[in-house]
Parts: C-alpha cells; structure tokens; sequence
C-alpha cells in the first residue's frame, strides 16, 4: 500500500476531526514490510479534549 493512497482513505473516511493534532502510523507500512491482504495499518492518534 502507498502511503499516500492510504492519507487519501483516511481523509475520505474521517474527514475533518476537532481536536486531532498528530495521527502517527507505525509498523509495517512504515517500515516497508507491509504486506497487502495481511498486515494491518497500526496509527497512534492524539486528540484534545
């Protein structure tokens, strides 16, 4: 998976969140060895409340 494919669905399916500062991907797909149909995409959002 392309990391810019991927900012594109998550723009798509959460649109504007209030109050999310980072969202930080780690794991595989930013190491790159993500495999498609089997690993998992991990993130790490930060929000204020």
């Amino acid at each position: 998976m392309k990391l810019g494919k991927l900012l594109d669905c998550l723009r798509k399916k959460l649109g504007r969140v209030p109050g999310l500062h980072p969202l930080i991907l780690y794991g595989s797909l930013i190491r790159g060895d993500f495999i498609p149909g089997t690993s998992d995409v991990d993130f790490f959002a930060v929000l204020e409340v």
